[in-house]
């Protein structure tokens, strides 16, 4: 006869207190980032090593990690904090430091801003949409996905990726922005279903 094969119980998550703290030190981080950037024009120093240039280095690591972890832990996102720290971090770095081409806009340089975009809205939009389902889900399978909340953060920052790519390259209008709605819309409707 077949033992049952014993499930290490769920880590309890760590206090709200220390979650809260971890938070605020991300959220003062990234406010003193800002508080750099207007300060002093780091942007413009040639020398990577620059003392400055290394602390904006570490506020742009910092502060998304320590926002990223502290809602991971609370919501039991597991390592999806080392993503969005990692993709906030690479968009800050390319719009703190990267200048946009001279002249004209290419459309490699265009598309690589936005995948960074694309992949930076995936991050701040996936721990707000994976407590939304914790609370509006009711079986447990759908409550704790994360691939839902990733998917649906996806089509969301597909959805703004795709207008600001029509703004930049002039084929914006209102009935563009609601096709592409309706579409995603639709499409998040089929996945939901398919998975009830």
């Amino acid at each position: 006869m077949r033992r049952p094969r014993r499930t290490n119980p769920p880590r309890p998550a760590p206090p709200p207190v220390l979650l809260g703290g971890v938070a605020l030190a991300g959220v003062g981080a990234l406010l003193g980032l800002v508080g750099l950037l207007a300060l002093r024009p780091v942007e413009t120093l040639p020398d990577p090593w620059d003392p400055w240039r290394l602390a904006v280095y570490g506020l742009l690591a910092l502060g998304p990690a320590a926002v990223f972890w502290a809602a991971g832990q609370a919501l039991r996102m597991g390592l999806f904090w080392l993503f969005g720290t990692v993709a906030c971090g690479i968009f800050g770095y390319v719009l703190i430091f990267v200048p946009p081409p001279a002249g004209s806009l290419t459309a490699p340089a265009v598309a690589g801003f936005l995948a960074l975009f694309f992949f930076a809205l995936v991050a701040g939009l996936t721990p707000p949409l994976y407590a939304l389902g914790l609370l509006l889900f009711t079986r447990r399978l759908h409550r704790q996905d994360l691939r839902r909340a990733l998917r649906q953060a996806g089509l969301l920052a597909l959805y703004a990726v795709a207008c600001l790519g029509m703004v930049l390259f002039q084929l914006f209008n209102g009935l563009n922005a609601l096709l592409l709605g309706v579409v995603l819309a639709l499409l998040e409707f089929f996945f939901l279903s398919h998975r009830a």
